[in-house]
């Protein structure tokens, strides 16, 4: 499970890459079950409806690879109706890999980057993928047309451009980040400091007061924020925070001082980590021309275009994602 580590003069765009993997790494280090979706919500009936129609059509596989694996969603409906197979999950997350490992033990899993895959060519019957390979980027989709077997499939669910789901993550995006704008755990960190010392005969009145009048605003920054966003699933880590601040100010005294200022600089990385996740997830979206592009160059890999098709998702019936499968011929 061990990563390999990026060089030491890498590119910005290698050390932009590398923030996002530890933004997911933090992500799948924190959960069990969640995926790159909110599991359980509107759109698994349409992620049901595409793999179902694609695995009762064709002939059990007998090496299947689960590529960006995350929790493992996908590859977990394969061992279901295909139990005797032979699955391999990769990741580039080394905490997906082990929640994986822990829901599905007899699964080999691996640590590796969506483009650059320590596998064998054409050695995998399915080649599987649900909101992961686009991550890695154009190079990913190659890639993963090489490992598939004579007669072979890539199958992949990716985010689509203009979508809901990239429409929710850009709004997701912005929420984060107002919230970051108005400093609410900065300065409600210096507040809470203020509040311990004055408490503990080490602060002032006037310190308090001040520290406390720069945090107001942010506070009432963050109701109106929480009020404009309403039921939208963006507002819920803002809520979070908010009702984590609302219940621990007023109870400072039961509070353990160093235990506080760990939670502010958690809250704080959390922040920074979920807007990252919501950046990526936006600007993997693909469009129809990019997946024309991707088209043209699995062919150039021996893979022929089988299906694509909007995936629509919730009770809006929204388009939100894309259904794609690639075939490979039997003969090479």
């Amino acid at each position: 499970m061990a990563r390999r580590p990026l060089p030491p003069a890498a590119t910005c765009s290698e050390r932009a890459a590398r923030s996002v993997s530890g933004a997911w790494d933090r992500y799948w280090s924190g959960t069990r079950e969640n995926a790159a979706h909110r599991e359980g919500g509107a759109q698994d009936a349409a992620l049901d409806a595409f793999w179902s129609a694609l695995f009762d059509s064709r002939r059990a596989p007998g090496r299947v690879a689960d590529l960006a694996a995350g929790n493992g969603a996908v590859l977990g409906r394969v061992l279901r109706q295909y139990p005797g197979c032979w699955s391999l999950a990769l990741d580039a997350s080394q905490s997906a890999g082990v929640q994986l490992l822990a829901r599905y033990p007899k699964a080999a899993v691996v640590c590796a980057d969506g483009a650059r895959l320590p596998l064998a060519d054409h050695s995998f019957d399915w080649v599987l993928s649900q909101f992961g390979i686009e991550y890695a980027g154009a190079a990913a989709f190659p890639a993963a047309a090489g490992l598939v077997a004579p007669n072979g499939i890539f199958a992949a669910v990716v985010h689509l451009a203009g979508g809901a789901i990239a429409t929710e993550c850009a709004a997701n995006r912005a929420a984060a980040r107002s919230l970051g704008d108005l400093e609410l755990l900065s300065l409600g960190r210096k507040a809470f400091a203020a509040r311990f010392a004055l408490n503990a005969g080490r602060g002032s009145v006037p310190e308090f007061q001040a520290a406390e009048r720069a945090f107001a605003p942010a506070v009432r920054g963050t109701e109106q924020l929480i009020a404009a966003l309403g039921t939208d699933s963006s507002a819920d880590l803002l809520r979070q925070i908010y009702r984590d601040i609302a219940y621990m100010y007023p109870r400072l005294k039961t509070h353990d001082e160093a235990s506080v200022m760990t939670w502010f600089e958690r809250m704080g990385h959390e922040l920074d980590a979920y807007e990252a996740r919501m950046a990526s997830m936006n600007s993997a979206a693909l469009s129809a021309a990019q997946l024309d592009q991707i088209d043209g160059a699995l062919a150039q890999l021996g893979l022929v275009p089988q299906a694509r098709q909007t995936l629509r998702m919730g009770a809006t019936q929204t388009p939100g994602a894309w259904g794609c499968i690639w075939h490979r011929p039997q003969d090479l």
